[in-house]
């Protein structure tokens, strides 16, 4: 298994918790602060999976509200 990753691999592979796009996971990058490497070949950075934001617990699918109590005048 690799360690390091692409923006671009990032994106391709539509983690649930990373953003879409190339460019939003580079902004999250450097505002997180992942780790990060020159790439060995050519332009760019490879972050560490280490980085990565663990992923989240599902979410309920019912929301949690206030009860409703009728207020009879």
């Amino acid at each position: 298994m690799k360690a390091w990753y692409t923006a671009q691999e990032l994106s391709l592979a539509r983690l649930p918790d990373l953003p879409e796009t190339v460019s939003a996971i580079i902004r999250r990058a450097k505002k997180a602060v992942w780790q990060f490497q020159n790439r060995a070949f050519g332009k760019g950075l490879e972050y560490h999976i280490s980085s990565l934001p663990p992923p989240r617990k599902p979410r309920s699918r019912r929301r949690k509200t206030a009860p409703f109590w009728p207020t009879y005048r």
